[in-house]
């Protein structure tokens, strides 16, 4: 058995896919692309683009080169590490992947815990030919990004956060849960009226 610290948390997962989406909204929103993931001018800085194209604002905004200021990649507790930008930008693409699908009004095929570097390959292959299509606008890509910041939200809603743990003093106790079901202290009433 994994020891509780070697588990992942499924709400931290989910809030850290939720920083990418939204980094790559901003991404989006300040300059789109079609025929590569991103457009760059000569004699900018390093992390400057004029426009990305889907995949490029996953990509970016998973790696902390968004232009969004809260993309919550950069953090400095060391989950920064190259393998989990990638976990993160991957579970990001595959969030807009399954809006894409449900945007068309087919649900999405049966998800896998951690889709193989095959399946994931092709799902940015398929967004990357979605996005530069020629008919394809801004619109329809931010909008599917949106979707997938709505499921992404819906299922962080569903999903329970992480028990406190007893020994962390940052987290306050939880009156409601401090007594067994059949002790819970009694409600005050008010006093009859007189």
């Amino acid at each position: 058995m994994l020891p509780p610290e070697a588990i992942p948390d499924q709400h931290d997962e989910l809030n850290q896919q939720l920083a990418v989406l939204e980094g790559a909204r901003a991404e989006l929103e300040a300059g789109w692309v079609q025929g590569s993931w991103w457009a760059v001018t000569a004699g900018e800085g390093p992390d400057h683009v004029d426009g990305v194209c889907l995949v490029g604002a996953l990509v970016r905004a998973g790696t902390g080169r968004s232009t969004s200021t809260s993309t919550g990649s950069n953090s400095d507790t060391g989950s920064n590490s190259e393998s989990s930008e990638n976990a993160t930008t991957g579970r990001a693409v595959d969030a807009v992947y399954d809006a894409l699908w449900a945007s068309r009004g087919q649900p999405a095929p049966a998800r896998q815990l951690v889709p193989s570097p095959q399946v994931r390959l092709a799902r940015v292959r398929m967004l990357t030919q979605w996005n530069d299509r020629p008919e394809r606008t801004k619109a329809e890509v931010t909008t599917v990004v949106d979707h997938a910041i709505r499921a992404t939200i819906l299922a962080l809603m569903a999903t329970p956060p992480p028990a406190a743990s007893a020994a962390d003093p940052a987290s306050p106790p939880d009156p409601a849960r401090s007594h067994p079901p059949h002790q819970q202290p009694a409600r005050q009433r008010p006093p009859p009226p007189r």
